[in-house]
């Protein structure tokens, strides 16, 4: 069985009591985008560029954040108003100046999510696919049931080196 997932939403909450409010779960349409922002056109063709690849995921992921403070004193407010691909570049512009430090800090809290969505998705997988829990269908006997075929008696050897010179 296949699913369509709910526009869910989780808050993260950052150092500072910074809050980013993200997607809880990316869909097929959405993980694309992410994928292909990395991308740009390359000498030999299109090649990923490790630039944009951490913005990349927080924009597929980030829908608000609460916290980020502009040099006016300001909150920089994300727009909800303009189109996809303005918000984008209102938010690229804004995670490309603010601390690095601070960037990271983001990028890590969006990754840590992300993987727990992924941990979260296979365990689904695995319980919707009859994962049973069921004991082994012949288990081992911990005695032999009966004699052994190996010798009852054993040889004992040593050996002894000799040197000659």
């Amino acid at each position: 069985m296949f699913q369509v997932r709910s526009r869910a939403t989780t808050v993260l909450t950052l150092s500072g009591g910074v809050t980013l409010t993200v997607k809880t779960h990316l869909n097929a349409g959405e993980t694309r985008k992410t994928f292909g922002r990395m991308y740009r056109p390359g000498a030999t063709g299109t090649e990923i560029d490790p630039l944009l690849v951490g913005t990349s995921k927080i924009l597929g992921y980030l829908l608000d954040w609460t916290g980020v403070i502009g040099t006016d004193g300001a909150p920089i407010v994300i727009p909800t108003t303009t189109s996809a691909a303005e918000r984008d570049a209102f938010v690229a512009g804004a995670l490309d100046a603010i601390d690095a430090e601070d960037f990271r800090e983001i990028l890590a809290a969006i990754d840590a999510h992300d993987d727990a969505m992924a941990a979260a998705r296979a365990a689904e997988k695995n319980a919707r696919d009859g994962a049973t829990n069921g004991s082994a269908t012949s288990p081992s006997p911990s005695e032999p049931a009966g004699p052994s075929s190996t010798s009852v008696n054993s040889t004992s050897t040593t050996t002894t080196s000799s040197s000659s010179c």
